[in-house]
């Protein structure tokens, strides 16, 4: 429902602009068109949010296939989503997702919503941490042996205690209180890689908290089966 109230003025927003821009081609006005392509990109960019958003509440069919998705633009697209509470927090974001950034067996919408997820937890935790404090989120991608693939979420948020660490991804379990987690969060992400094949891992290092999602590398035998499926 809030997708489709955006949609509607962004819609305008943009018809309004092409309509300014035929105006301004007529009659020649070379500061008001580039005004007006600023604000068409905005408006664009503004809509593939409402996209995102859109396909993001409603989930991926249970009966989808696996598909070939590209972690890098994985991470692009739920920086869409979670990119501006991450800024409005005052979190850096880092990346290396290598090049080219390794290719998965996954489903995109799920994959979103479990880096969603992991990124919004970190913002939680990287909030409670003194002034000053570094606030810091590093996204990694990596082949590893076995064909398969593995994307790393790590933080400078002070760990999780092990009494929680050792329960992470049991319902219900969380640091959090109830007016702000439910502690089903990482148990639902859990479920969603398994469905996949792949795998959810929580972890501490010297900074904070590292998950670790493993998924199997997309192959040449995987596209040759779904083009074989297709004709």
């Amino acid at each position: 429902g809030l997708a489709h109230e955006l949609r509607q003025p962004l819609q305008a927003i943009s018809l309004a602009v092409e309509n300014a821009q035929i105006a301004s081609e007529q009659y020649g006005d070379t500061e008001l068109e580039r005004r007006l392509l600023r604000i068409a990109a905005q408006a664009e960019r503004a809509g593939k949010v409402v996209e995102h958003l859109r396909r993001f509440a409603r989930g991926a069919e249970d009966a989808a296939p696996l598909e070939p998705v590209r972690l890098d633009a994985l991470v692009e697209e739920t920086l869409l989503i979670a990119g501006g509470a991450l800024r409005h927090a005052g979190i850096t974001v880092e990346t290396d997702l290598g090049d080219p950034a390794p290719v998965v067996r996954g489903q995109l919408v799920p994959l979103e919503q479990v880096l969603t997820n992991l990124l919004l937890n970190a913002r939680d935790a990287l909030t409670d941490r003194p002034k000053g404090a570094p606030r810091r989120i590093r996204i990694v991608a990596s082949v590893a042996a076995g064909g398969v693939a593995r994307l790393s979420v790590s933080d400078t948020g002070g760990g999780i205690a092990p009494g929680v660490l050792r329960r992470l991804f049991e319902p219900f379990v969380t640091t959090k209180s109830a007016e702000v987690g439910t502690g089903l969060g990482l148990s639902i992400c859990h479920g969603l890689a398994q469905a996949m094949g792949g795998t959810l891992e929580g972890a501490n290092d010297e900074d904070g908290a590292v998950f670790t999602l493993t998924l199997s590398v997309w192959t040449v035998a995987d596209a040759l089966a779904e083009r074989a499926a297709a004709e």
